[in-house]
């Protein structure tokens, strides 16, 4: 992923990729999240002292915490398929996970410059990682614990499901009759998924 919106490397960054990915949905079936990250320099910035950070948030809670990747050593770091034109470090760490983790990343070449944020430099949003561990299989009675800001107009009732590990809801409005041939119809929002928009 070229951190450069013109293609030009940015801050002496090539590429940038991660594990799990950004601007993404990921689950996990254990209770901590392995992060991977591959950072891609120029090779005349390869021997720099360079820092990977992720910035993270667990389950509803808004404090956002950061925690700084381990540098993986050349002789364990892992096998890459793809050709790189410059200097390829790896990181990583692992980081406990309830129910969510929000998180972001941010990079520097050096403890004494400032942090350079992934979401600025490649305009990609969070990435969301769900645990299927545990309490996430557990029913929830309540949409709003999935949607937050859920339409209160909404009547919304748990229904049964075939398939294990699996909650389903249906969800209703009403809407005002039609006029002769002319079809009726209703716009209403129905919340934020997990609480923003995440593809």
């Amino acid at each position: 992923m070229p951190l450069g919106m013109d293609g030009k490397p940015v801050d002496g960054v090539l590429r940038l990729h991660s594990f799990p990915p950004l601007g993404r949905v990921s689950q996990t079936d254990s209770q901590s999240v392995a992060f991977s990250v591959v950072l891609e320099v120029g090779d005349l910035d390869g021997d720099k002292p360079w820092e990977v950070c992720v910035w993270h948030s667990s389950g509803d809670e808004s404090i956002w915490e950061e925690t700084i990747l381990s540098s993986t050593p050349e002789n364990d770091s892992p096998t890459c398929l793809s050709t790189s034109n410059g200097k390829q470090l790896f990181y990583c760490i692992s980081l406990p996970i309830s129910r969510s983790l929000h998180f972001t990343l941010k990079f520097r070449s050096d403890p004494a410059q400032p942090w350079s944020w992934v979401r600025d430099r490649l305009s990609l949003d969070d990435g969301l990682v769900l645990s299927n561990a545990g309490t996430l299989y557990q029913v929830e009675d309540n949409l709003s614990d999935v949607i937050q800001g859920l339409n209160p107009v909404l009547k919304v009732s748990c229904v049964a499901s075939q398939t294990p590990r699996t909650q389903l809801w249906t969800i209703e409005a009403a809407a005002g009759p039609a006029c002769d041939a002319e079809s009726a119809y209703t716009d209403l929002e129905l919340g934020n998924p997990w609480g923003s928009f995440i593809r």
